[in-house]
């Protein structure tokens, strides 16, 4: 019994190491993740191209191949080419980093998430596809692919990692797909052959150096959905035009076009905003300038002068003149003292000297405002019709007058009551209304000013009856006229003395039936009394018990069994020997019986039937041999037998073999056997181990 135990034990233990272990099939490495699930840990320094496969067998153990892990390939140097199979839902993160061979990759559609520098420095790498599945991709996924050309965002990606594509050198163009909502730090940084790139109106920030060092680019369009654009996001480009799309342009850091272009004219017309020098460095000479464009408000900046205004190439005359009639604002540094920037106000006909004085002219306005409004331009704060002035000196110590000339156009306004039931609806006159208020509409009138609508509406009150009700869950039945099939709110409405309807409300509770499920385990042919159960074999049992709240709760057991196990040997020894095996030790013929327990705790019978021959063929022992054993296959034998049988450990022959001199056994399972060999009707029994 013991070394039937001991047997049984080891197979299970055998089995959960096996679950735990990393084992390798045709130089790949796998790890157990789960039940029948592996993930792609390693690969051989020599494997070249491979194709993974969707199932892996290891000791005769079929399994998922569902993931390739973290660094699974990384710096796999001679790596060319790997296709991934649609079992595979996740890439770990640098899971083929360093791989600098590597030129092309199949990913399935079943792959969801790509992890941080999954393919980085992938220097071979000149296209891939990334599938619809996919909803983001990391930090640093393709970051230096030096010879990547092109790539395909589809619209199922919603984020782009921080140097997602950073140093891809040979990327010309790229289209960012309308999911994207922004651009991170570094994305495209470096794309030194990055030509032209097409933002999509989902986007609404641009962060630091996001296209940093893209030496090719010479033009963007900022979309009108974006809000903000970070410090040194388009540094050192060569860009010669921004275009900004909103009407209230984004937030642009100072450094954002920092070092953009040398010798060029920077156009950056991104509407009335206050911007920053965007391009200083006291080893440029004052050859270098760069036009910076708001609407029709254009001003030189010098940058060896450190951001003085000029527009004379010999930087002898600073001027910046405005010839619109709104205002407009400009940044300048104050005389190159950088740490104090001057916010200066252009208006019509205004010009900015050297030293940044405003000098400013007489000007007259005319205005119409309607009724209610107030006038609150150009330092006016009025709200009736009239004439107005203001006197202002400049900073040359001259006179400049204002007069305002305002009209006011009256607006209509109406008023109108109405009375409703509570709880009730009414339209009326455009207003849709529920309960008591004012309400006002505004309408435009002919003369273009608003015109007031105003409605004031009185609730009449209804009566509300509530009533509650506990049941049963599954119960029907009639309560105060209200016909209950389960919990919930019943309504029912009746008129008023007041013509408003009157709602009687019945929340009902439904209790519910207490389910108790057991389980239990016997052994086969065993009865007893379970938690008031009389359990006879396998099966489902129920019982309906009445609970504390009234109802019934309901108690199911369901009753499995353990087998118990009838095993019959049947053995021959020869005379004078002693049959000595699980727990036998017999030496004459006969039936023989043991009752032993197995693992589940449930008895098992061992029957031996034991032969008993009356004296051993002719050869003694030491003059029959065979060889190998233990053996995978072939056995020799040093004569040649008559009649070789094999016997498994339960007494069962499973191979017989006539006149032989050699057998092969590799069609049987690996374990311990028994070889009965017969001569002129004399045998003996030989112990062999198949591997």
């Amino acid at each position: 019994m013991k070394r039937l135990a001991l047997f049984i034990c080891t197979l299970l233990c055998a089995n959960v190491l096996m679950a735990q272990t990393r084992f390798w099939v045709s130089g790949l490495q796998y790890e157990v993740t789960g039940t029948n699930k592996v993930e792609v840990h390693d690969c051989s320094d020599y494997v070249t191209s491979i194709v993974i496969p969707d199932t892996v067998t290891y000791q005769e153990i079929n399994y998922c191949v569902t993931s390739i892990g973290s660094s699974a390939f990384e710096d796999c140097r001679s790596l060319t080419s790997v296709t991934i199979p649609n079992s595979v839902t996740s890439i770990g993160d640098y899971a083929f980093s360093w791989c600098r061979s590597l030129t092309s990759v199949s990913i399935p559609n079943s792959v969801t998430s790509i992890g941080e520098n999954a393919f980085g420095v992938c220097n071979s790498l000149t296209s891939i596809t990334i599938p619809n599945s996919v909803t983001s991709i990391e930090n640093s996924t393709f970051n230096n692919c030096s010879s990547l050309t092109s790539i395909d965002i589809p619209n199922s990606v919603t984020s782009i990692g921080e140097s997602a594509f950073w140093a891809c050198s040979t990327l010309t163009s790229i289209t960012i797909p309308n999911s994207i909502t922004s651009i991170a730090d570094g994305t495209f940084g470096s794309c030194s052959n990055l030509s032209s790139i097409d933002i999509p109106n989902s986007v609404t920030s641009i962060g630091e150096n996001a296209f940093y060092n893209c030496s090719s680019l010479t033009s963007i369009t900022i979309p009108n959905s974006v809000t903000s654009i970070g410090d040194w996001a388009f540094s050192w480009c060569s860009l010669t035009s921004v275009t900004c799309l909103a009407n209230i342009p984004p937030t642009i850091e100072s450094n954002t076009f920092y070092y953009t272009s040398s010798n060029k004219t920077l156009n950056v017309n991104c509407g009335l905003r206050e911007y920053y020098i965007l391009y200083w460095g006291s080893d440029f000479d004052s050859n270098n300038i760069f036009e910076i464009q708001s609407y029709n408000v254009v001003a030189n900046v010098n940058n060896s002068a450190w951001g003085n205004v000029a527009v004379e190439s010999d930087c002898s005359t600073a001027t910046l003149t405005a010839t619109a009639t709104a205002c407009y604002q400009f940044v300048g540094w104050n005389d190159g003292n950088t740490e104090n920037p001057r916010l200066v106000t252009l208006s019509s006909d205004t010009t900015l000297t050297a030293n940044f004085e405003v000098m400013v002219v007489n000007n007259d306005i005319t205005a119409t405002i309607c009724e209610g409004q107030v006038y609150n331009e150009n330092g006016f704060n009025v709200s009736e019709a009239g004439t107005y002035t203001q006197s202002l000196q400049s900073v040359n110590g001259c006179d400049s007058i204002v007069t305002l000339t305002l009209n006011v156009t009256p607006s209509y306004n109406t008023n109108l009551t109405a009375t409703i039931c509570e709880g009730s609806e009414l339209s009326i006159s455009g207003f849709n209304v529920s309960e008591a208020g004012v309400y006002t509409q505004t309408h435009t009138a002919v003369n273009g000013c608003d015109s007031i609508v105003t409605l004031t509406v009185t609730a009449l009150p209804a009566y509300n009856t509530n009533l509650t009700l506990e049941i049963c869950e599954g119960v029907t039945m009639n309560f105060c006229g209200f016909n209950v099939t389960g919990g919930g709110v019943y309504t029912q409405s009746y008129t008023a003395v007041n013509g408003c309807d009157s709602i009687v409300t019945l929340t009902v509770t439904e209790l519910p039936i207490i389910h108790t499920n057991l389980t239990l385990e016997i052994c086969e042919g065993t009865s007893l009394n379970f938690s008031g159960f009389n359990v006879t074999e396998a099966g489902t049992y129920t019982q309906t018990h009445t609970a504390a709240n009234g109802c019934d709760s309901v108690v199911t057991l369901v009753v499995s069994t353990y087998p118990t196990f009838d095993t019959t040997i049947t053995a021959t020894i020869n005379a004078g020997e002693t049959y000595a095996e699980f727990g036998f030790n017999e030496s004459e013929a006969g039936t023989y019986v043991q009752n032993l327990q197995t693992v589940n705790g449930c008895d098992s019978t061992i029957t031996l039937i034991l032969n008993v021959n009356s004296s051993l063929m002719d050869v003694e022992d030491t003059e029959l041999s065979f060889y190998p054993n233990p053996t995978n296959s072939k056995i020799t034998f040093s004569s040649t037998i008559e009649r070789i049988e094999v016997i498994d450990l339960t007494g069962r022959c499973v191979l017989t073999f006539s006149n032989a001199r050699e057998i092969n056994i590799e069609s049987l399972p690996s374990g311990a056997y028994y070889l009965r060999l017969t001569n002129n009707d004399k045998a003996i029994m030989r112990k062999v181990i198949k591997e």
